[in-house]
């Protein structure tokens, strides 16, 4: 088998997931076992993923293909697998639209993310979310792209309340008023962690733009063009991935 091939295959091989992961042999729940069996048609014998999200991929082996519990025994375990060397925070209004809300939960989890937090805004026209469906949209997103690593993704939040109660770390805000911004990608290192502030469709308002600078927020733009909010986000998380990339 050449290296090539033997990448394809890797990137090929289904990845599910267990929280509690542990031990030799490990039982899919009920939903995961029936798309494994049923819909994939795994069989004794055939190679899995196995990810509890927090780092640990295992590599497995099909030993009973039960559609309401599928057995797998655990072969190899690689702990940080694929650990990226930085850790991001997207704090961002959600877009009116919930299906561009979820588009960004998705590729923002392909891309890579450790956190998100959707922030109300003065301008924001959406004042709720759904946490419980926004944690299956990022479980989904990590599995298709075979990270190990869940995003977590917190209740929505006042902004003015999450810039107090905000980690340490740098804090980035990306707006559309005039001024002497650098570039996001200028304004970071590789290794570099950072929180991101990404406004609603009708921008930060002055006050919220002034409130973040006396918290010491680094005002940075991500390009010469007026991006939608998830595109903004997305802009985002590929620059803190590229800055990155070895």
């Amino acid at each position: 088998t050449t290296i090539l091939q033997q990448v394809i295959k890797s990137l090929s091989m289904q990845v599910f997931f267990d929280p509690d992961l542990s031990g030799q042999t490990a039982r899919m729940n009920r939903e995961a076992s029936h798309h494994a069996v049923r819909v994939l048609r795994l069989r004794e014998g055939q190679h899995v993923r196995i990810t509890n999200g927090r780092g640990t991929m295992a590599e497995s082996v099909v030993l009973d293909p039960d559609p309401e519990g599928c057995t797998i025994q655990i072969r190899t375990l690689h702990q940080n697998y694929q650990k990226r060397p930085y850790h991001l925070h997207m704090a961002m209004a959600p877009p009116k639209s919930q299906d561009r809300y979820e588009w960004f939960l998705e590729k923002a989890t392909e891309i890579g993310v450790d956190e998100i937090t959707p922030i109300l805004c003065d301008h924001s026209e959406r004042k709720r979310t759904r946490q419980d469906r926004s944690e299956r949209i990022l479980q989904a997103a990590m599995l298709q792209a075979g990270h190990a690593f869940l995003p977590v993704v917190h209740a929505l939040q006042p902004f003015r309340e999450f810039i107090q109660d905000r980690a340490s770390g740098p804090l980035f805000m990306s707006h559309c008023q005039n001024g002497n911004t650098l570039p996001l990608c200028r304004s970071i290192r590789a290794g570099m962690n950072g929180i991101v502030l990404i406004g609603p469709e009708g921008d930060f308002s002055k006050d919220e733009i002034d409130f973040a600078r006396k918290h010491g927020a680094q005002e940075v733009r991500l390009g010469n063009a007026r991006f939608r909010t998830e595109t903004a986000g997305l802009v985002a998380c590929h620059t803190f991935s590229l800055v990155n990339q070895k």
